[in-house]
């Protein structure tokens, strides 16, 4: 209560609103605040004018995401997703969104053990955080903390989907840090306050001290607000006024400083944005990746396992510091100095203090720092096209495909016009009259992949590209890491498909994507090939309609996956042939230009690769320099 209120409080300073228990909608199972969702949803989205009945069926769309087996990945992307049909949180204008706390949100059925936060902070309703508060001076009280977060509640299988939907978990005991060695890792510091984002047995905690903190311009909360929250969580309004509670009530106090460090609003969407990211491994291939800010950035968390490099601008320019580190050169250069083994390795600030960096003039470094920004530039803004022509094609299916609204012959909406409707038992809903259902495997073909034996030097390094899981993540797909000859093709499992098939991943992360290539696959990739009447645009959208679904069907602890019998499972729509030639006529040459501005970018990366290496040298130069 001493620490925990006062905390509560610097929330509101930094502009939260408290959300009151006793007047709160709280779905069951996701624990979202519907009475804050459905408002702020239906704001962020106002341009859909959005019905209660969609958005309750968002929540249900949520539940499903969370339950995944995927530490929360699926829900981040949902989350970040500012081109879905309905947005969570709008980053482009936060002003829209909603952001409270609440006090002691409890979390998990009571017969299994419940666990109940603190202090829960909720973005439009949603529970993505929560700070635990411990009384100072407990000795050994921060140590438990970490061990009951780590042993107990990220071990319970019933609260598993929570964590998948909670981004931050942080707790304090409003103490200095307390350490003998500044270095020692978050779990031997005896006092202080600490930050983590969940991540099954492999959450660390990490700590920070902020060099400049804010000290002004937080909102004026006035002392009948606090009463109030005393009151409302069953204490008396008079502990208020006891000269402790009013102590741990200053702003800089060192819990209230953590919550405006990590939690200022600009800092906490800033760091939903950008701050995550998943790797599917740690080894060797996953360290040393640079990152370049072309910004100035005054509020910036830097993470436990980020090194942050400021060159003297006077000998080396920055931008040309990230051209340099992000060569094959640099990268064989930090895979070979990483110290560890198995499944994690890092390296060392001595490690990346003693990377030799080749020093063209201050002159030449800013020319071919500014001539790969043009380009990176460039290919940043063709892969914005394809995301833009994929969302135009997406609309346009679910308008058409999905709500039925396609033009009928009056050049009206479908179904919205009154076109008539039937019952298709297989669906359980109305379709319009003449289409038909079937299995996806029954109208069109499915293949699923294998590997050539990686011993037989006679079947790999060929003329063949061969596709793993993650290279069909994007689409379309243009290229393959690696190459199989017509023997490892003959003499394996592994399957062949041409430009135009749609193929998916069906291990882990699911998500389809069209070939731009003819290749083969490996045993977690299936195909599905278009045909006469089944084309890849409409294959592609409507597999894409199925991921949320083939990701609640994965079975498997250490590698979740579908099989290729629930895809040729799988009930699809089949329009009348009328319909599917005008969205062919509509969404095709939309693909069609998205392959062209991603084959450009593509062509770009390869000229950046060819160029890097040469200019470093000083084989060539840039124009003028």
């Amino acid at each position: 209560m001493r620490v925990k209120f006062p905390a509560t409080v610097q929330f509101m300073r930094l502009g939260y609103e408290y959300q009151s228990l006793k007047d709160a909608d709280i779905h069951p199972e996701t624990r979202i605040f519907l009475n804050r969702f459905v408002p702020a949803i239906q704001r962020i989205n106002r341009d859909k004018n959005l019905t209660v009945e969609q958005i309750l069926a968002t929540i249900e769309e949520i539940h499903g995401i969370i339950k995944n087996n995927d530490m929360g990945k699926e829900f981040l992307g949902r989350l970040l997703d500012q081109t879905a049909d309905i947005k969570l949180i709008d980053f482009d204008h936060p002003e829209d969104n909603d952001f409270a706390v609440v006090d002691e949100l409890t979390f998990g059925p009571e017969a299994k053990g419940s666990f109940r936060p603190d202090i829960n902070i909720l973005v439009n309703g949603i529970p993505l955080g929560f700070l635990e508060v411990k009384k100072p001076n407990n000795e050994g009280g921060i140590q438990k903390e970490f061990h009951r977060m780590l042993d107990e509640r990220l071990q319970v299988p019933e609260f598993k989907k929570y964590f998948n939907m909670l981004q931050f978990v942080t707790f304090s005991n409003n103490m200095e840090y307390e350490t003998d060695n500044d270095a020692a890792p978050a779990e031997e510091v005896r006092a202080g306050s600490f930050y983590s984002t969940p991540n099954g047995n492999r959450t660390f905690f990490s700590f920070f001290r902020e060099e400049n903190p804010k000290t002004s311009g937080f909102k004026e909360i006035y002392m009948d607000e606090v009463r109030y929250i005393l009151k409302d969580n069953g204490y008396s309004p008079s502990y208020a006024d006891t000269e402790e509670f009013r102590t741990n009530l200053q702003p800089s106090t060192p819990c209230n400083r953590f919550v405006t460090s990590f939690f200022d609003i600009s800092r906490m969407m800033y760091l939903l944005q950008y701050g995550f990211f998943y790797v599917d491994s740690e080894t060797r291939n996953d360290i040393g990746i640079p990152t370049y800010f072309a910004d100035d950035f005054t509020d910036v968390v830097l993470g436990y396992h980020c090194a942050l490099i400021k060159p003297d601008e006077t000998i080396l320019e920055g931008k040309y510091l990230n051209v340099v580190l992000h060569t094959e050169y640099a990268k064989r250069y930090f895979e070979a100095n990483a110290s560890g083994s198995g499944q994690r390795y890092t390296l060392t600030n001595e490690i990346i203090a003693g990377f030799p960096v080749p020093l063209p003039t201050i002159e030449e470094q800013r020319k071919i720092g500014n001539l790969f920004s043009t380009i990176d530039k460039k290919i940043e803004n063709n892969n914005a096209i394809c995301a833009d022509l994929e969302g135009m094609a997406k609309l346009l299916y679910d308008y058409w495909l999905v709500q039925f609204d396609f033009p009928d012959e009056n050049g009206k909406p479908y179904k919205s016009s009154g076109g008539k409707m039937v019952w298709n038992e297989e669906l359980k809903r109305e379709i319009p009259e003449g289409w038909e259902v079937d299995r996806l495997g029954k109208v069109c073909d499915t293949l699923l992949g294998g590997t050539p034996d990686t011993e037989n030097a006679l079947y790999w390094n060929g003329d063949i590209p061969w596709l793993n899981s993650g290279e069909v993540a994007t689409s379309p797909v243009l290229n393959a890491e690696k190459t199989i000859t017509k023997e490892g093709l003959k003499n394996s499992a592994t399957s062949f498909a041409s430009a135009g098939a749609v193929v998916m991943s069906i291990t882990r992360y699911i998500r389809p994507s069209i070939l731009g290539i003819d290749a083969c696959f490996n045993q977690s990739v299936i195909a599905v090939i278009p045909n006469e009447q089944i084309h890849s645009t409409y294959l592609y959208m409507f597999m894409l309609s199925q991921v949320e679904r083939y990701m609640r069907l994965r079975t498997g602890a250490q590698q979740p996956h579908i099989n290729k019998e629930t895809v040729d499972s799988t009930l699809i729509t089949l329009p009348v042939d009328s319909v599917l030639n005008q969205f062919y006529d509509r969404v095709e040459p939309l693909f069609e230009r998205q392959m062209i501005a991603m084959k450009e970018a593509k062509e770009l990366e390869s000229l950046r690769d060819f160029l890097l290496p040469i200019l470093m040298n000083g084989q060539a130069k840039v124009k003028g320099a």
